[in-house]
Protein backbone atom coordinates (compact mmCIF):
# COMPACT_ATOMS: atom_id res chain seq x y z
CA UNK A 1 0.00 0.00 0.00
CA UNK A 2 1.47 3.18 -1.01
CA UNK A 3 1.69 6.44 0.88
CA UNK A 4 -0.89 8.38 -0.96
CA UNK A 5 -5.10 8.33 -1.25
CA UNK A 6 -7.24 9.55 -4.45
CA UNK A 7 -10.58 10.60 -5.05
CA UNK A 8 -12.28 11.06 -7.88
CA UNK A 9 -15.39 13.01 -8.39
CA UNK A 10 -17.70 12.30 -11.02
CA UNK A 11 -19.86 15.59 -12.75
CA UNK A 12 -23.86 15.53 -13.49
CA UNK A 13 -25.54 12.27 -14.47
CA UNK A 14 -22.67 10.64 -12.44
CA UNK A 15 -20.23 8.43 -15.45
CA UNK A 16 -20.71 4.85 -15.41
CA UNK A 17 -19.11 1.72 -15.89
CA UNK A 18 -17.52 3.17 -19.44
CA UNK A 19 -15.97 6.21 -18.35
CA UNK A 20 -12.59 6.87 -17.65
CA UNK A 21 -12.82 7.96 -13.75
CA UNK A 22 -14.41 4.87 -13.20
CA UNK A 23 -11.41 2.77 -15.81
CA UNK A 24 -9.26 4.83 -13.56
CA UNK A 25 -10.54 3.61 -10.26
CA UNK A 26 -10.33 0.37 -10.91
CA UNK A 27 -7.06 0.57 -12.39
CA UNK A 28 -5.30 2.34 -9.11
CA UNK A 29 -7.30 -0.65 -6.89
CA UNK A 30 -5.50 -3.47 -8.63
CA UNK A 31 -2.90 -1.29 -7.97
CA UNK A 32 -3.63 -1.83 -4.20
CA UNK A 33 -3.87 2.36 -3.92
CA UNK A 34 -6.46 3.76 -1.67
CA UNK A 35 -9.23 5.36 -3.93
CA UNK A 36 -12.86 6.93 -3.45
CA UNK A 37 -15.05 7.46 -5.65
CA UNK A 38 -18.27 8.12 -4.51
CA UNK A 39 -21.73 8.36 -6.26
CA UNK A 40 -22.85 11.48 -5.40
CA UNK A 41 -26.50 12.12 -4.22
CA UNK A 42 -28.70 12.65 -6.32
CA UNK A 43 -26.31 12.86 -9.40
CA UNK A 44 -29.35 13.45 -12.03
CA UNK A 45 -30.28 16.45 -10.20
CA UNK A 46 -27.15 17.56 -8.28
CA UNK A 47 -27.69 19.61 -5.26
CA UNK A 48 -24.44 21.72 -3.97
CA UNK A 49 -24.91 21.51 -0.21
CA UNK A 50 -25.50 17.48 -0.48
CA UNK A 51 -22.27 16.95 -2.94
CA UNK A 52 -20.67 19.46 -0.90
CA UNK A 53 -21.11 17.19 2.32
CA UNK A 54 -20.23 14.04 0.47
CA UNK A 55 -17.19 15.69 -0.85
CA UNK A 56 -15.82 17.16 2.50
CA UNK A 57 -16.54 13.39 4.13
CA UNK A 58 -14.32 11.94 1.28
CA UNK A 59 -11.35 14.96 1.72
CA UNK A 60 -11.39 14.27 5.34
CA UNK A 61 -10.80 11.00 5.32
CA UNK A 62 -7.66 11.33 3.01
CA UNK A 63 -4.01 10.40 4.00
CA UNK A 64 -0.77 10.75 2.34
CA UNK A 65 -0.34 12.45 -0.76
CA UNK A 66 -3.89 13.57 -1.42
CA UNK A 67 -4.52 13.42 -5.17
CA UNK A 68 -7.80 14.51 -6.38
CA UNK A 69 -9.52 13.96 -9.98
CA UNK A 70 -12.95 15.94 -11.14
CA UNK A 71 -14.66 15.99 -14.04
CA UNK A 72 -17.26 18.35 -14.90
CA UNK A 73 -19.62 19.86 -12.78
CA UNK A 74 -17.54 17.63 -9.93
CA UNK A 75 -14.80 20.06 -11.09
CA UNK A 76 -17.38 23.23 -10.42
CA UNK A 77 -17.96 21.27 -7.26
CA UNK A 78 -14.45 21.68 -6.05
CA UNK A 79 -14.68 25.62 -6.86
CA UNK A 80 -17.17 26.28 -4.30
CA UNK A 81 -15.49 23.66 -1.51
CA UNK A 82 -11.94 25.83 -2.14
CA UNK A 83 -14.21 28.67 -0.51
CA UNK A 84 -15.59 27.24 2.48
CA UNK A 85 -13.31 27.89 5.78
CA UNK A 86 -13.41 23.73 6.66
CA UNK A 87 -11.84 22.95 3.12
CA UNK A 88 -8.99 20.80 3.56
CA UNK A 89 -5.79 21.34 1.33
CA UNK A 90 -4.74 18.55 -1.06
CA UNK A 91 -1.58 18.05 -2.90
CA UNK A 92 -2.47 17.32 -6.51
CA UNK A 93 -5.93 18.78 -8.20
CA UNK A 94 -7.07 17.68 -11.80
CA UNK A 95 -9.87 19.46 -13.22
CA UNK A 96 -11.14 17.54 -16.05
CA UNK A 97 -13.46 19.60 -18.44
CA UNK A 98 -15.16 21.76 -15.86
CA UNK A 99 -18.42 23.48 -17.82
CA UNK A 100 -17.24 27.69 -17.96
CA UNK A 101 -19.44 29.99 -15.64
CA UNK A 102 -21.45 31.05 -18.59
CA UNK A 103 -22.30 27.15 -19.48
CA UNK A 104 -23.49 26.27 -15.39
CA UNK A 105 -25.66 29.55 -15.17
CA UNK A 106 -27.49 28.57 -18.52
CA UNK A 107 -27.88 24.56 -17.75
CA UNK A 108 -31.10 24.48 -15.73
CA UNK A 109 -29.61 21.40 -13.71
CA UNK A 110 -26.43 23.30 -12.50
CA UNK A 111 -28.63 26.10 -11.32
CA UNK A 112 -27.80 25.25 -7.73
CA UNK A 113 -23.62 25.66 -8.89
CA UNK A 114 -24.02 29.18 -10.25
CA UNK A 115 -23.11 31.50 -9.96
CA UNK A 116 -18.91 29.87 -10.28
CA UNK A 117 -16.70 31.54 -7.55
CA UNK A 118 -13.54 32.53 -9.43
CA UNK A 119 -10.98 32.82 -6.22
CA UNK A 120 -7.71 32.32 -7.32
CA UNK A 121 -6.67 32.52 -3.79
CA UNK A 122 -9.05 29.88 -2.18
CA UNK A 123 -8.13 27.56 -5.12
CA UNK A 124 -4.38 27.86 -4.30
CA UNK A 125 -5.37 27.13 -0.29
CA UNK A 126 -6.97 24.14 -1.16
CA UNK A 127 -4.65 22.04 -3.36
CA UNK A 128 -0.89 22.65 -4.18
CA UNK A 129 -0.64 21.70 -7.61
CA UNK A 130 -3.71 22.28 -10.05
CA UNK A 131 -4.20 21.88 -13.27
CA UNK A 132 -6.88 22.02 -16.05
CA UNK A 133 -7.75 19.72 -18.84
CA UNK A 134 -10.16 21.03 -21.25
CA UNK A 135 -10.80 19.99 -24.82
CA UNK A 136 -11.23 22.78 -27.86
CA UNK A 137 -14.23 20.83 -29.02
CA UNK A 138 -16.01 21.17 -25.55
CA UNK A 139 -19.56 21.95 -26.00
CA UNK A 140 -19.40 22.95 -22.42
CA UNK A 141 -16.53 25.46 -22.51
CA UNK A 142 -14.98 26.19 -25.71
CA UNK A 143 -10.78 26.62 -25.68
CA UNK A 144 -10.69 30.39 -25.71
CA UNK A 145 -13.33 30.28 -22.52
CA UNK A 146 -11.43 27.63 -20.97
CA UNK A 147 -8.23 29.50 -21.22
CA UNK A 148 -9.43 32.10 -20.01
CA UNK A 149 -11.16 30.14 -17.01
CA UNK A 150 -8.20 28.06 -15.98
CA UNK A 151 -5.71 32.29 -16.17
CA UNK A 152 -8.75 33.59 -13.79
CA UNK A 153 -7.94 30.54 -11.29
CA UNK A 154 -4.53 31.34 -11.61
CA UNK A 155 -3.46 27.29 -12.68
CA UNK A 156 -2.23 25.87 -16.04
CA UNK A 157 -4.46 24.59 -18.56
CA UNK A 158 -4.03 22.07 -21.45
CA UNK A 159 -6.50 21.68 -24.89
CA UNK A 160 -6.46 18.47 -26.30
CA UNK A 161 -7.63 18.27 -30.04
CA UNK A 162 -11.72 19.08 -30.73
CA UNK A 163 -12.05 15.46 -30.97
CA UNK A 164 -11.66 14.94 -26.87
CA UNK A 165 -15.11 16.71 -26.91
CA UNK A 166 -16.31 16.82 -22.87
CA UNK A 167 -13.51 14.08 -21.96
CA UNK A 168 -16.38 11.32 -21.40
CA UNK A 169 -17.45 8.26 -23.22
CA UNK A 170 -19.31 10.00 -25.87
CA UNK A 171 -15.92 11.03 -27.22
CA UNK A 172 -14.05 8.24 -26.80
CA UNK A 173 -12.82 8.30 -23.15
CA UNK A 174 -13.26 4.54 -21.77
CA UNK A 175 -9.49 3.55 -20.76
CA UNK A 176 -7.47 6.92 -21.09
CA UNK A 177 -3.62 5.84 -20.08
CA UNK A 178 -2.70 9.46 -19.59
CA UNK A 179 -4.45 10.20 -17.07
CA UNK A 180 -3.30 7.13 -14.70
CA UNK A 181 0.28 8.45 -16.02
CA UNK A 182 -0.54 11.18 -14.30
CA UNK A 183 -1.81 9.91 -10.95
CA UNK A 184 2.02 9.18 -10.23
CA UNK A 185 3.89 11.89 -12.44
CA UNK A 186 2.51 15.39 -12.30
CA UNK A 187 4.87 16.37 -14.90
CA UNK A 188 2.87 14.48 -17.31
CA UNK A 189 1.43 16.83 -20.26
CA UNK A 190 -2.03 15.49 -21.55
CA UNK A 191 -1.49 17.07 -24.66
CA UNK A 192 1.49 14.89 -25.41
CA UNK A 193 -0.86 12.16 -26.10
CA UNK A 194 -2.12 13.40 -29.09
Amino acid sequence: MSNRSFLIIHGWQASGPGHWQTWLANRLRAANETVCYPLLPTPDAPVLDHWMKALHHCVSHMTGEKIVLCHSLGGILWLHYATRPSAKPVDRLLLVAPPCPPAVAKIPEFQGFAPVPIDAQALARSANRCLMVCSSGDDYCEASAAVAFANQLGIESEILPSEAGHVNTASGFGPWPHVEEWCYDPTIRFADAY
